[in-house]
Formats: structure tokens, sequence, C-alpha cells
């Protein structure tokens, strides 16, 4: 299995429209705030000397961003709350790419065509040790999962449960759980499987592809804006988030 680390974009809502930035992120002249712009909203982070994040928002143009011109622009934003209500001005259906310095500059999730429909899953950790033991809601099925290993190399045994076991094994899980949407991607021979994490790991993308051996080799497709590979790092298994929150970066 190879697992890597996408960058993310978000995708403005219908949500009600917030003043933050309301007089600061204008498109080009000739488009008007509310309309789809052409070359979308970037969405620049960066972490400050006491060790915070900062925001900023700008539309999107064919040339990079000078640092002062991003940092002292009108619309820089102290946390994710602040960017979510800024994002909720835009028009319904805007990209917003983020250009942070593990994103790279022009990164972002595949457009939802590509992605087609995710699946919702419900994910919690009965015992997270080797072997862990899990019970997982995908869509409308129910599997309770034991898996070992680690790496390129690990063993699963999955069983499918009933909706009403889940129900009740669930409570065990309390303080070990992920939500998420799962893609599935099919790139030549590859099956590719995007997951989009969701409450305290929101804005955190991973990709997995199942290799035939240990020796295999596969090529990313191109639309997978890749920040690193994982593989081995066992802070982005699943039951690592679930139990200890999103890696630092």
């Amino acid at each position: 299995m190879l697992s890597i680390v996408l960058a993310c974009a978000l995708v403005a809502g219908d949500s009600s429209p917030s003043a933050a930035c309301a007089s600061h992120v204008r498109p080009s002249p000739g488009t008007r705030l509310g309309s789809t712009a052409f070359k979308g909203v970037e969405l620049y982070s960066w972490r400050t000397n006491s060790g915070s994040y900062r925001y900023s928002l700008l539309w999107g143009t064919n040339r990079n961003k000078r640092e002062s011109e991003i940092k002292s622009s009108g619309c820089v934003l102290p946390d994710v709350s602040s960017v979510k209500k800024a994002i909720s001005h835009l028009a319904k259906g805007e990209w917003v790419t983020w250009l942070g310095d593990e994103a790279g500059h022009g990164s972002h999730l595949p457009p939802r065509e590509i992605l087609g429909r995710g699946v919702e899953i419900r994910q919690g950790y009965i015992d997270a040790a080797d072997p862990e033991i899990r019970v997982r809601q995908k869509g409308p099925a129910s599997f309770l999962t034991i898996k070992s290993g680690a790496g390129l190399q690990r063993q699963e045994c999955e069983v499918q449960i009933p909706a009403a076991t889940f129900e009740k094994l669930w409570p065990l899980t309390e303080g070990a759980r992920i939500v998420k949407t799962r893609y599935t991607v099919q790139h030549g021979d590859a099956r590719w499987e995007i997951d989009e994490f969701g409450g305290a790991l929101a804005g955190l993308y991973l990709a997995e592809v199942e290799l035939a051996s240990e020796s295999a080799t596969v090529t990313p497709p191109a639309f997978l804006a890749i920040v690193r590979d994982v593989t081995d790092n066992p802070r982005y298994k699943n039951k690592s988030l679930a139990t200890r929150g999103r890696p630092p970066s």
C-alpha cells in the first residue's frame, strides 16, 4: 500500500455571507463579486514567528505573488474559522486553491468530475494496538475489521456485520474515531482511494493505492497534487489519526 498526502482545495458553499474580507477580496475588472471568478481564489497560509498560522485570500492570476503582497493584503485572517466565513461570501462553486508551505503553488484536490461521488465513512477503533480491531460504517454497510502489520505489507480480515451490531459496538470506540469521505478513482491499472477527512481532521487528504508486490512501483496520476509519501509514517495511519489527531506539519 502506497500512501501519500495531498494538498487541498476548498469549494465555496452557499452559507450566509460574512462581512470578513468583503471589501478586500475582489475579482479582476469586469467580474463582479458573487459570480464565479475565471481564475478562482488563492488561499495562502504561513506560520508566524510565534508558531501560529495566518491566512490570506487573493484572487488568482497568472503570476506568482510576492511574499510582501500576500502578507500585507487587506484580507489576512487569524484562524480557520475566519477563513470559512470569508469563503462563504464567495459564489457557490468557486474554487479556492490552498497555497501553503506544504501544498506548493497551484496544487489542489482533483476536480469533482474526476472524483465522482464519494462514500461517507464512520470508523472507530475498539483496540488500536497491533492487531487493530475496528468497526466501520461505509455507506449503508457495516463491517468489523482486524488488521495487522505495517508499511507495504499488511494483513487484513474484514467481515460484514448487521447495522444493529455496529451500533452496539460503536460506543466502545469513543475517543478513537474518524469521519471521512472516500473517493475511488481508476487510473490505468491502479485503483486509487482518496480520503477527505472531516471533523477535527478537516483539510487533510490521503491517497492510497494497492501494489501487487513490495517491489512494485506506480506513477501517481497528474491530477493528484502530492505533498509527500507517508507510506511508512505511522502517524498517518487511520488509527493514529483517530487516537492522536492530525500530525504536526
